[in-house]
């Protein structure tokens, strides 16, 4: 049997949890919805060469990520290199050693995201240690989308998307 200070102390609680903010749980539950869309529209690609791992790209197509611009295909790029000096260095947004196709075809722009860009805190794999990047493409009719990721030297990695 349930004694009077365990009753009260339910009550109290129920009182408290019950009183949380219906905002506050929508929030909750929309960042949460984000997340998931967010982390099914995510691959990990590596480029290896000489059996080592050269560097780790996790590209996300952000079809669905607000604010969407139905004009473009979208993708958030993500880029770590094995090697702290190279990846010091590395800046995709400029001649860089590493090339990127979508059906074969360049990118229109290529943008570095800034460290307190909101895609950065809805994304399921935020590293300090990666550089980001938006990589736009013109609308495809296809349903399926290849995203290729070549290295001059060593070599390349492909993944595929699909749309909904």
């Amino acid at each position: 049997m349930i004694n009077k200070k365990s009753l009260i102390f339910l009550i109290f609680i129920f009182i408290f949890t019950g009183c949380e903010s219906k905002k506050t749980i929508e929030k909750m539950l929309n960042e949460d919805k984000v997340y998931k869309i967010l982390l099914n529209k995510t691959q990990k690609l590596e480029i290896i060469n000489s059996f080592q791992t050269k560097s780790t790209v996790i590209v996300t197509y952000l079809d669905k990520y607000k604010p969407h611009d139905s004009s473009m295909e979208r993708f958030l790029v993500a880029f770590y290199i094995n090697d702290s000096e190279l990846m010091d260095n590395f800046d995709l947004t400029k001649n860089s050693e590493y090339k990127i196709f979508l059906n074969n075809k360049v990118p229109l722009e290529i943008i570095e995201v800034s460290k307190d860009d909101k895609v950065l805190r809805d994304i399921p794999y935020y590293q300090k240690w990666y550089k980001y990047y938006y990589v736009n493409f013109k609308k495809e009719n296809n349903d399926k989308l290849e995203f290729l990721i070549k290295h001059e030297t060593f070599g390349m990695a492909y993944t595929n998307f699909l749309k909904d």
